[in-house]
């Protein structure tokens, strides 16, 4: 593998291409990695596992015979069958995330070379670079957003919504505590529900977005799943904790107004 760009426009990434086969990927600067296409010796044990796959290309022998450049007709051995699918689910997987306005650098799918099953629960993103003004971001698979240029008016991303106004709330309802943020009308969807309200605070969206996310990171471990005795409107039971545990949402979000007094009787 060969480093093509490395952090290009500031960007904690590396765009890489094999000098073997040509294919690019995405990986974090200072990581070894290899080929998404290209078989190696790590890849031999699964080759069983591939060999599932042989008959049902059968049909498409033609395809991989071009892709591998065979003659017509020549036998397609296994191991670049395992490439074609590889090549095939990379591009199925970067087509994704094509969207207007950006141009697709590169991308990092888990399983790949191919081994008959995802390996890892995460990976490096799909990059992109923004056509108007160069910047080089993460995409998802919903709407691109350049963090560097205005948002455009009907946008309802993170970006765009940065400076508007935002709660962030803890109720409780019998022996669970449930934190989260929204709007006026989630906190009394929550007391609606059969929960009080413990603490309330204002800020902008932001800073709301940002202590979620930390009180997320805090007490992950002590997050307890949805039961059937607690409130629909606590969801998944993802942010519900036991009463017990101290949390103070002014600890995560100093700048934060408090308006609890508008949801208390």
């Amino acid at each position: 593998m060969e480093v093509i760009a490395d952090q290009p426009a500031g960007a904690r990434i590396r765009i890489l291409r094999c000098t073997d086969c040509g294919t690019e990927r995405a990986c974090r600067p200072g990581w070894r990695t290899r080929c998404h296409v290209c078989l190696d010796q790590r890849s031999s044990p699964h080759l069983p596992v591939m060999a599932q796959t042989y008959d049902a290309l059968a049909a498409h022998a033609g395809l991989v015979r071009q892709f591998l450049g065979l003659a017509a007709g020549a036998p397609v051995p296994l191991p670049g069958v395992a490439e074609f699918l590889a090549a095939t689910v990379l591009e199925t997987t970067l087509e994704v995330y094509r969207r207007p306005g950006w141009t697709v650098l590169a991308g990092d799918v888990c399983g790949l070379p191919w081994a008959g099953t995802r390996l890892l629960p995460s990976s490096h993103g799909t990059w992109g670079r923004h056509d108007v003004c160069g910047t080089v971001a993460k995409l998802g698979k919903g709407r691109a957003e350049c963090r560097a240029c205005p948002p455009e008016p009907d946008s309802r991303t993170h970006h765009a919504r940065r400076d508007e106004p935002h709660l962030l709330y803890l109720v409780r309802y019998r022996r669970w505590h449930k934190f989260g943020r929204g709007g006026d009308s989630r906190v009394r969807a929550h007391l609606r529900a059969g929960a009080r309200a413990v603490q309330v605070l204002t800020a902008t969206h932001a800073e709301v977005v940002a202590s979620e996310n930390t009180l997320k990171r805090r007490f992950r471990r002590h997050a307890v799943l949805a039961r059937p005795t607690m409130p629909s409107t606590f969801g998944t039971g993802t942010e519900v904790l036991p009463a017990r545990l101290p949390i103070d949402l002014g600890a995560v979000l100093p700048t934060g107004r408090d308006v609890t007094h508008r949801y208390v009787d």
